[in-house]
């Protein structure tokens, strides 16, 4: 349907460019894991507001999965 506005303005805001990005993703992964019989699978993506979340496996026994940027850092406190 976005084919039919070449000519004119772009219908969607950023925002929900944005949005239409993520959905096609997840269903994309969806139907790679639906097709392959698994549950895994590579970068997936957990929440569409927030599609940097990744799922963390903790083994707590109140959480065992926990939801967060994976994200490493590290600071050395040696001169150069």
């Amino acid at each position: 349907m976005l084919d039919m506005f070449e000519d004119k303005e772009f219908p969607l805001s950023r925002r929900e460019q944005r949005y239409l990005f993520v959905i096609r993703t997840v269903f994309e992964q969806q139907k790679y894991m639906y097709e392959n019989k698994t549950h895994v699978c590579p970068h997936r993506i957990v929440s569409l507001h927030q599609p940097h979340a990744r799922p963390i496996v903790r083994g707590k026994q109140k959480a065992p999965v926990e939801f967060g940027a994976k994200l490493g850092l590290s600071l050395d406190n040696r001169s150069l």
